[in-house]
């Protein structure tokens, strides 16, 4: 096994993979990379055919003794080869994704490795190509059959060949190795070649895989994924080098943060000993020039102060023009930098104390640290997803809380941290709190009880039992768990008079808390899966769509909350509030949750927003997706706490109608405007509107005013009888796509309304 020194080891000097390909096949290429005293050649298994590697390998030997890296292709998800030179995808469009090859269009491709495909899942996302366009998994129905999944563009882009895909679900994960991977390895043990580039290392499990199959070998991780990072110190503690790929890491890390990300992995390794390696980016003007640019030159001596050991050049000797002039350059440079430098240790690291704050606060990975976007409530977006679930043993000796619909949401949504700071449902001491001041105990705004309402005797069951497993209504599947800090007794009446200042069972959230049971269960939620419902693929969760924004270059976000299919009033809010807060972009985030009779339903919801953004807004513009929450009807503190739940998914400002939340007169039509003048502390900032309608006179849509004559309500409830009678609603009113969408599904006898 080659022993990897590290830079004082070699008297100081700095060491150099040249990555090879077209540039740099041929004999004489060879001999001239050789005779600069390259340290290593590397073979990249991505764009090498499994065929072609033993060729490769015996080429290399025939003309030179530097030694040869095999760098694993891994499970790293890619486009396939799409027959043209791009495709052009476009926002709203549908998706089939193959995991075999097919002839691509715009409504059909294939990823590969197989194994990607047939790991993803409904609500997943799909950023391909760093971000150029992102998709949505719709569908797996057919996945076993036809062997695709249904997906939705949520920004469109032109893709390529061969281009990288990520997924966004932490839950994901693919093999360490692909089959080609093992078919390499098994070559590479034959040719006698030891070093291998591990691509796509996620812990150290990947490492020990690798060793199992050929423990003669010398490997090198390649860091290149958020759980690398988090996963740090336990991979360099079985790896025998480790190689930062600065290109595949900016698709988990911010691009802003990969130069930091660089300083601490560097740091943590030079603290054990262990020869690290940068790659990606050094040289890309000398692809076409002689010359580097002053930026690059920059890079490669910060790289080297920052204390790494070599460096990697990757396409620009693989399939640039000068590949032996960038070789001859960077070598100058790493000569220069460390003579400047005086000896090896000197100044490597960087500044300790920067690298320690930045460790402190968990910079790198954390998706709101540091982030262009809004910080969530409290300061970070709780997470509270379990990687993979606890073993069926464990869970077959606990107790079980069987959930309703709403309960589980809100379980839910505890997790993702769409309720952030909340970590679970509340105590006494926080509900008292809540209901008097509108604030948690430690004095952060939240005005909304969050709670675990069970019947007494079911609440005796669980005796003094640390932990409950959650499964769902019906079909009792477990899907997390509630770390249980107390059992305790509720007030009902109490609680409904100081939550929704009323008693009367007619305000459908009391009717709700008087039937929902007279105790409740505190405690920490875990999840370790989502709960099942109709429409899962909308579902984005705060983290996704704070991903969405920021690769949509988005700082001001104004969040739009409804339960309603859309009528030109809220076409008028969007396009007003964006005006107003100077927002990059829109976030339409409609409740799916239980209704109350009348309301529409869920499918009909998604539908009319779906035709009316396709048809009437600019693309790339607007965010859509559900809220898998539920109406409190708690008037004011509705309008609050529905603000702060889209803080945390990443807007800085929030809509607010003037009956927000609402439900007949138990509120006054100003109290939504007037409770956020309690809260001068709030983030978000809310875009407060007064009653919108259609002021014929001018043909235009507006607020009302006591000088407006010609003012015509725009009425949900206007809509609804119009549809319920088979009329068709006044264009004034509704776009009339979504009005022949509505009566088309009343005809046929689908429900539009819930009963």
């Amino acid at each position: 096994m080659a022993k990897l020194p590290v830079r004082s080891e070699k008297g100081g000097a700095m060491q150099l993979i040249v990555t090879l390909g077209p540039s740099t096949s041929s004999a004489e290429m060879l001999r001239k990379i050789a005779a600069r005293d390259v340290d290593y050649v590397r073979i990249n298994l991505s764009h090498t055919k499994i065929e072609d590697l033993e060729t490769t390998i015996r080429a290399i030997r025939n003309e030179i003794s530097t030694p040869i890296i095999v760098d694993t292709e891994g499970c790293q998800i890619r486009t396939g080869d799409l027959g043209v030179a791009k495709v052009a995808l476009r926002t709203g469009d549908s998706l089939r994704l193959y995991r075999k090859a097919v002839k691509c269009s715009s409504s059909q491709l294939f990823l590969r490795p197989a194994e990607a495909v047939a790991s993803l899942r409904v609500g997943d996302l799909i950023f391909v190509d760093f971000d150029t366009a992102i998709l949505r998994v719709d569908s797996l129905t057919d996945l076993s059959g036809a062997g695709y999944v249904e997906c939705t563009v949520i920004t469109g882009g032109d893709v390529g060949n061969n281009k990288a895909v990520s997924v966004e679900n932490q839950q994901f994960q693919l093999p360490a190795l692909s089959e080609k991977d093992r078919a390499a390895i098994e070559i590479s043990r034959r040719h006698g070649i030891t070093l291998l580039n591990l691509s796509f290392v996620n812990s150290r499990e990947d490492v020990q895989e690798v060793r199992e199959l050929y423990p003669e070998a010398t490997v090198i991780s390649k860091i290149e994924t958020k759980r690398a990072v988090e996963n740090l110190d336990s991979i360099l503690d079985c790896s025998d080098g480790i190689l930062i790929d600065r290109g595949d890491l900016s698709r988990e890390v911010p691009l802003e943060r990969v130069a930091f990300a660089q300083k601490i992995i560097i740091h943590r390794a030079n603290g054990k000993r262990i020869p690290v390696f940068v790659a990606t980016n050094f040289l890309d003007t000398m692809m076409a020039s002689l010359k580097p640019s002053r930026a690059e030159i920059n890079d490669i001596v910060n790289t080297l102060v920052d204390g790494a050991d070599g460096l990697v050049l990757a396409a620009e000797t693989a399939v640039g023009k000068h590949p032996i002039e960038a070789i001859n350059l960077i070598q100058t440079v790493g000569k220069q930098t460390l003579f400047f430098l005086g000896s090896t240790d000197e100044m490597r690291g960087g500044t300790q104390e920067l690298i320690q704050v930045l460790e402190r606060s968990k910079f790198l990975t954390s998706p709101t640290v540091g982030a262009s976007l809004i910080r969530p409530h409290g300061g970070q977006l709780v997470d509270r997803l379990l990687q993979r679930p606890p073993p069926q043993d464990y869970l077959a000796s606990l107790p079980a809380l069987e959930l309703r619909i709403e309960q589980a949401m809100d379980a839910e949504q505890l997790a993702i941290g769409t309720y952030s700071p909340l970590q679970g449902f509340m105590g006494p001491e926080e509900l008292a709190s809540v209901l008097a001041n509108k604030r948690l105990p430690g004095g952060k705004i939240w005005p909304m009880p969050i709670l675990l309402q069970v019947e007494e005797a079911r609440a005796r069951s669980f005796g003094s039992a640390p932990v409950i497993k959650l499964v769902s209504e019906g079909d009792q599947v477990p899907f997390g768990l509630l770390h249980v800090s107390e059992v305790f007794p509720l007030k009902v009446e109490d609680l409904c008079r100081d939550w929704f200042g009323t008693v009367d069972s007619k305000h459908p959230g009391v009717a709700r808390i008087l039937g929902g049971g007279s105790f409740s269960v505190a405690g920490r939620v875990s999840l370790f899966s989502r709960p099942p419902a109709k429409q899962k693929n909308f579902e984005l969760t705060p983290l996704q769509v704070r991903k969405i924004f920021e690769s949509r270059g988005w700082t001001r976000v104004v969040g739009f909350h409804s339960r309603n299919v859309p009528h030109r009033s809220h076409e008028y809010l969007h396009h007003e509030a964006m005006i107003r807060g100077e927002c990059d972009g829109l976030f339409i985030h409609p409740v799916v949750g239980q209704r109350k009779a009348g309301d529409f339903e869920a499918e009909a919801i998604i539908r009319a927003y779906s035709i009316l953004l396709r048809a009437h807004y600019p693309e790339n513009k607007v965010l859509f997706s559900t809220f898998a929450s539920y109406s409190r009807f708690a008037g004011p503190r509705e309008a609050v706490f529905t603000a702060l739940c889209r803080q945390n998914f990443g807007c800085s400002h929030f809509i607010v109608g003037r009956d927000h939340a609402g439900v007949g007169s138990f509120y006054a039509k100003d109290a939504a405007r007037r409770i956020f003048e309690e809260f001068p502390d709030l983030d978000i900032k809310p875009i407060f509107f007064d009653e919108v309608g259609y002021l014929a006179a001018k043909g235009a849509y507006g607020e009302r005013t006591s000088a407006e004559e010609s003012f015509m309500a725009l009425s949900g409830t206007e809509l609804r009888s119009s549809l319920l009678k088979g009329e068709r609603p006044p264009e004034w009113l509704v776009r009339p796509e979504i009005s022949n969408y509505l009566l088309s599904e009343i005809a046929i006898g689908r429900k539009v309304f819930t009963e």
